[in-house]
Order: structure tokens, then sequence, then C-alpha cells
């Protein structure tokens, strides 16, 4: 809603379950985002710049907070899925639906995108396991 009075931004971030910066740059309302290597003496820290007119700078300061992986926000995160290990699942996979059994909450692996955490890791019937990227009662 304030991306006419954002002139630049600019910033990096360090991310849980991400092995590499992720840097962001903007003009307006047009951004560019990507992760990229840490400098081998880089201080692994966010740093976060806004250039514009009529910023609420406590209401940007609140909004970045809130994105803080910290335990308490985690668990609350957690507490908030619909399912437990063990339950049975259907999932949408390639097209089809396949039964599953939940193996894991607030799943991460080497093999997804940096940054992502899993509502939930799902053993098919197949033996194959897959992530859901969502905790979503939708079709």
């Amino acid at each position: 809603t304030k991306g006419t009075d954002l002139f630049r931004i600019k910033g990096v971030l360090r991310m849980a379950h991400a092995r590499d910066k992720f840097v962001y740059q903007g003009v307006h309302m047009i951004m560019t985002t990507n992760f990229e290597p840490w400098g081998e003496s880089e201080a692994r820290t966010s740093k976060l710049v806004f250039i514009g007119r009529d910023l609420d700078q406590d209401a940007l300061k609140k909004a970045f907070a809130e994105c803080v992986a910290t335990p308490e926000g985690l668990a609350e995160r957690e507490q908030s899925l619909r399912f437990q290990v063990g339950d049975s699942v259907q999932c949408l996979t390639d097209g089809q639906w396949l039964p599953g059994v939940i193996e894991r909450r607030m799943a991460h692996t080497d093999s997804m995108p940096q940054g992502l955490v899993a509502p939930y890791m799902i053993k098919l019937e197949d033996g194959d396991s897959v992530w859901a990227p969502a905790d979503e009662d939708a079709v």
C-alpha cells in the first residue's frame, strides 16, 4: 500500500534454514531478490534500508520483527497445524491423490529451497517422502 512512497529498498537477510544470505533491492514496487553466498569474513546479520516519504518506521520495524524465527514463534506456528505425526492424509502429487502418513511437522531438508520450512513431511504408500508446501483445507 506504500509502494509509491518507497523510493529505494535494499538489504540482506539472514534466514533460518538458508546457508546463503537473502539479498533484496527495489525501486518503488519493482523488486529483485536472490540468495548469494556469505563472504568469508562477513557478519551473518540482517540489514535493512528503506528510503522514501511518509514511511512509518515503527510499523516497518514491527512487521520485520514478526518475521524473526524465534522458538516461541515456531512453536505457535506448529500449534496451528491441523495434523499430527502418524495421521493419515491424502496428497495431491503430480495431478493425482495419493495416500500418505504425516512423518514430521515443521520440516526442512537440504533438497528443499533455502529458507523454506514445510508444515509437513509425508511418507507416501510407495515409500517416497514429499513435503507439503502449505497446510490448507482448500483443493
